[in-house]
């Protein structure tokens, strides 16, 4: 052992948790580039797929209200009730937006900004309370 060894810092690394919102910012990333990337190669998709625009669009806007619901209740996942919470909402969600597209009107992509805003407040606190509510049931 040298004298010189006590003059160098020692490095240690700390590991830290990654938060799902990263990852799930990444997956929306690497989608909208495969998007981006896709359609101008295979123009006869995106023709075959306007017929089906508002069905894009709806499963677009679900999977992404489903994406902020699970970030935004990711401290509950540990529970065994979180899972059956969130496919309830989501069933829930579904079962509305069918409903509504098929009695009333397609739901045209400024009202997605609205419902997607107004649901999300109401999403939070109804999946938190029927996880708990679920978890204490099944803890009996």
């Amino acid at each position: 052992m040298s004298k010189f060894d006590d003059d160098f810092p020692t490095l240690t690394m700390k590991k830290r948790k990654a938060h799902p919102t990263l990852l799930y910012c990444v997956i929306g990333a690497l989608s909208a580039c495969a998007i981006f990337l896709i359609a101008p190669l295979i123009p006869w998709t995106v023709k075959d797929l306007e017929p089906q625009k508002r069905l894009v669009q709806a499963v677009f806007f679900t999977v992404l209200a489903l994406v902020v619901w699970v970030s935004v209740s990711w401290r509950w996942r540990y529970l065994g009730a979180f899972w059956v919470s969130i496919c309830t909402f989501l069933s829930l969600h579904v079962l509305c937006v069918y409903l509504y597209s098929t009695l009333v009107q397609p739901i045209l992509v400024w009202q997605w900004g609205v419902i997607l805003f107004l649901e999300s407040y109401a999403a939070v606190p109804f999946i938190e309370w029927l996880t708990r509510r679920l978890s204490r049931r099944v803890g009996r």
